[in-house]
């Protein structure tokens, strides 16, 4: 199966949930290139995505919707409401590009009160974001009770880009914790994924 992500994330969803799923994607981009959900979409799974630059002509190739919106300051409750979006949300990918403002976009997602099975989320560590973004990112989803399962997930560079979370309570989470790592290549990831689940 092809992956159109930067780093695999798509399949890494994939592997966990299946081809029928509900997505968030907050910083959605292009529609296929360089997307984490245009897979997914493809295999069936709905959702909606949020971009602060209109990409709305090059979107309409896709079925789900873009929504061209700051997620910083963005009513996420108000929004989600209005478009009956599950309590539970199989999926949500944050990639925005400017420092700090994926976490700040992370903590006002979750003012919408909804709970997600997996979380991916891009820190740049590699640049020097690591104060700026990934300590608050984990620091505020520990707090929420979700697992890091893999941590600085690495392209083919060797640079650490993401962190992929889950939540504990949707998986059988002594077979999956087993998996976890850091610092691992994306490609090694999904490959022990497809070994041992």
């Amino acid at each position: 199966m092809k992956s159109y992500s930067q780093i695999g994330q798509d399949l890494f969803v994939q592997k966990l949930i299946g081809d029928k799923g509900y997505f968030i994607e907050i910083g959605g981009y292009l529609p296929t290139e360089i997307n984490n959900t245009f897979l997914l979409e493809t295999l069936g799974w709905e959702g909606i995505s949020f971009d602060i630059v209109n990409y709305r002509d090059q979107w309409a190739c896709r079925r789900t919707e873009l929504v061209v919106a700051d997620a910083v300051t963005l009513d996420f409750k108000t929004f989600f409401e209005e478009k009956n979006v599950p309590g539970i949300v199989d999926y949500l990918s944050v990639d925005v590009e400017i420092e700090g403002q994926r976490y700040l976009s992370l903590v006002n997602c979750w003012k919408a009160g909804r709970e997600y099975k997996i979380i991916t989320i891009e820190h740049d560590s590699h640049i020097g974001y690591s104060e700026s973004e990934r300590k608050p990112q984990r620091d505020f989803l520990h707090q929420e009770g979700y697992f890091l399962l893999f941590g600085n997930v690495k392209n083919k560079d060797g640079a650490s880009y993401e962190d992929w979370w889950i939540n504990p309570k949707f998986f059988n989470f002594e077979k999956i914790s087993s998996l976890s790592s850091d610092g691992e290549y994306w490609g090694d990831i999904i490959e022990k994924i497809n070994k041992h689940l």
